[in-house]
């Protein structure tokens, strides 16, 4: 079942040195199988409740996969620099069964 990562950034950057670290860190060496980012600091609209600053929205497979390379040492070196730039936070949520129809 797919499951997705969805990253909120909580306050605008205060480090552009540390997000450039970031962005340079979490380049892939090689491509990530299964990992298909479907939004990233794209325009949001308010629905309810406060806007975060920047949304990214990345699909797995699965929930074990979307852990595995969050959790990553390659990542969380990434997350690290990110850490200095701004406020973030991340979860991940599991999607619905597709149906065999």
């Amino acid at each position: 079942m797919a499951a997705y990562v969805i990253v909120f950034r909580e306050t605008p950057i205060i480090d552009p040195e540390a997000i450039a670290e970031y962005q340079r860190l979490s380049a892939p060496k090689e491509p990530t199988p299964g990992l298909k980012v479907l939004a990233a600091y794209g325009d949001l609209t308010q629905l309810e409740g406060d806007l975060p600053d920047a949304v990214t929205v990345i699909e797995f497979p699965d929930v074990e996969m979307a852990k595995a390379w969050f959790f990553s040492p390659h990542y969380q070196a990434a997350v690290a620099a990110r850490s200095k730039a701004a406020t973030f936070r991340s979860l991940i949520v599991e999607g619905l069964p597709t149906s065999a129809g």
